[in-house]
């Protein structure tokens, strides 16, 4: 079975330069570990931090440049290959 993420949260908007956070929870119903990416929508994809022992996770970014909207998608994955990937939004980056 593939991980499941919930409870989602993305920053809609920021400074250039300013942080953006994401913030979730994350299960594996096998048991499994658990990694969880995120791809920013400016080319820069990361590994979030995770808390096992909330099942929660954690990431930053700060983008570079001004834009109407960057896409943002999350994907989890497991040892046995299991995957879910969400779009939890895109966020606005003003001057």
């Amino acid at each position: 079975l593939p991980p499941t993420l919930t409870g989602v949260r993305l920053d809609a908007a920021a400074e250039v330069g300013g942080v953006v956070t994401l913030t979730g929870r994350y299960a594996d119903r096998g048991g499994d570990a658990v990694t969880v990416r995120v791809d920013w929508g400016d080319g820069t994809i990361a590994d979030a931090a995770l808390d096992p022992a909330a099942g929660a996770f954690t990431a930053t970014h700060r983008y570079a440049g001004p834009s109407a909207g960057r896409r943002v998608t999350v994907t989890a994955t497991d040892n046995d290959g299991g995957r879910t990937v969400i779009a939890p939004g895109e966020v606005r980056v003003g001057n």
